[in-house]
């Protein structure tokens, strides 16, 4: 059962009865070509609204299946603050990705405080708990209207599993206080929920202030094509599966309570976790998503070339594994995170990316494979560090003050970025992202 309640339909006035019985009654003078004409053109900016959709295993967009090759982006919220941001360097790496092809970019939509924690994005959305920066949030709408100018989509996830940027950890501390060790009180404490939906309600009813700024116009997040799906977190988990497919669902249903044009995801990593299955069937999700981490996952140390052959097999095999687990559903799939060290595991911006190329291009080969055979539909990888740069060649942990990078502050920065001077990638990445766009 649905945790929150559906308004009564509302009456219409008399008046307006009246005035639409007058509308039927005249429909009768109007020749048939006339109406199918009409019927056509409102079937027609109904199919052209810029929002991405859902249509057995494919997304479509303005009606032609949408397939891309994206990246992961998580700064752009932090970049655009106009405070504490820095515009010059969103502007920059945005023309960057859009110049080598890449249209959509999995993003943060929330982050925890308080910001003195360490190895966590700072300064964060939810400073306390309930309340928000909003130079942070005016940060998340000019990075959203720099993308509506280059005709990108978002992913947006909600919350975070892992505690780089407060998480579900923070949250856990901040209604039952420190060390925990459980994080499926996350899904099972009503407090909890409350204060999840609160901001489900809070983020889709958002009025972005960057429209309003720049055009003069009112959007409100959940009329914003920009966007193309709600995330309920990033890499969430649980062992719990009946109960968390019922949190999955209850959240997941108030989105589409309340905002009717986006598509929702839960943001998980596959089958290397239990309970994903469970998650996927749920109507109310409308994509499958999987991440794979060869290195993080012990099946390749990229040191050298020895094993490289076996970890693209093991990816290759694990992609197989997430489609025979879910093809039953009937849903369109993402692998929506990887990545791989630069040659040797230096975190050295200048250190050479033979190895991690090859590996792209062995990902991509795969995911586009499958998104030609009409089983999967896209690849997002991790992460995109564009003109920002580790400090002191990389290997050290993020402390405020330093640039964002494609690497969260928890983890060496250096580890996955790919920058704007990484040459070799970019053109592999441009010329993957013009087959993409060319499925049908």
């Amino acid at each position: 059962m649905a945790e929150f309640s559906y308004k009564s339909p509302v009456v219409l006035k008399s008046r307006t009865r009246k005035k639409s019985a007058h509308i039927y009654s005249n429909l009768g003078s109007i020749s048939f070509s006339k109406l199918l004409i009409l019927v056509f053109l409102i079937l027609l900016c109904k199919t052209q609204d810029g929002f991405v959709k859902v249509e057995g295993r494919n997304f479509t967009l303005n009606g032609e299946r949408y397939t891309y090759l994206g990246a992961n982006y998580w700064a752009g919220m932090n970049l655009g603050a106009p405070m504490n941001g820095n515009y010059a360097r969103l502007t920059s790496d945005l023309d960057l990705l859009q110049s080598n092809g890449v249209r959509n970019l999995r993003i943060m939509g929330s982050t925890q405080g308080p910001d003195y924690k360490p190895h966590r994005i700072t300064p964060s959305l939810e400073y306390e708990c309930g309340r928000y920066n909003e130079d942070t949030w005016e940060g998340l709408d000019l990075f959203l209207y720099e993308m509506h100018k280059r005709n990108m989509k978002a992913v947006i996830p909600l919350n975070n599993y892992w505690g780089w940027s407060g998480g579900f950890d923070q949250v856990i501390e901040w209604f039952f206080g420190e060390n925990q060790n459980d994080t499926e009180i996350f899904y099972f404490r009503d407090k909890i929920t409350k204060h999840y939906d609160e901001f489900i309600h809070l983020i889709v009813n958002r009025k972005n202030t960057a429209y309003l700024r720049y055009e003069g116009r009112t959007v409100y997040y959940k009329d914003d094509p920009t966007i193309m799906s709600w995330q309920l977190a990033n890499e969430p988990r649980s062992i719990n599966c009946k109960e968390w497919a019922s949190w999955i669902s209850g959240r997941s249903q108030l989105l589409k309570y309340l905002d009717s044009n986006h598509i929702v995801s839960i943001g998980t990593e596959g089958t290397i976790t239990t309970c994903q299955k469970s998650g996927n069937e749920v109507p109310t999700i409308d994509y499958i998503t999987v991440h794979a981490w060869a290195q993080n996952w012990g099946w390749y140390t990229p040191s050298s070339r020895e094993g490289f052959e076996q970890g693209v097999k093991k990816v290759q095999e694990y992609i197989s594994e997430n489609i025979k687990e879910n093809l039953n559903i009937s849903k369109p799939i993402v692998m929506e995170e990887f990545g791989l060290a630069r040659d040797g595991l230096s975190f050295d911006p200048k250190a050479t990316v033979n190895i991690r190329d090859d590996f792209y291009q062995a990902v991509f080969d795969e995911v586009l494979k499958r998104t030609q055979e009409g089983i999967m539909a896209g690849v997002n990888f991790w992460a995109f560090g564009g003109k920002g740069r580790p400090r002191e060649n990389g290997g050290l942990m993020w402390e405020p003050g330093d640039d964002f990078i494609g690497d969260p502050p928890h983890e060496p920065q250096g580890w996955y970025s790919v920058y704007d001077t990484d040459h070799s990638t970019l053109e592999l990445i441009k010329q993957y992202a013009q087959k993409f766009e060319g499925i049908q």
